[in-house]
């Protein structure tokens, strides 16, 4: 099974848009693949509870 990215996550909790998600992955690759949900607090898109959230639904995913 593929893993779900984060981003993928938020976009579809309704938490960011495809348009937000691609200005985090230009810092990522600007900064050297910094953590994108780093950059998608730094932008005021989420905060920390959001990514937290979403992290674990990751996970969640993934186990399955």
């Amino acid at each position: 099974m593929k893993r779900k990215k984060i981003g993928e996550i938020l976009i579809e909790e309704g938490l960011i848009t495809q348009d937000q998600l691609n200005i985090a992955l230009k810092i990522q690759k600007r900064d050297n693949n910094g953590l994108i949900g780093t950059n998608l607090i730094m932008l005021n898109y989420i905060d920390h509870e959001q990514l937290l959230r979403c992290l674990d639904k990751q996970r969640n995913i993934n186990k399955n």
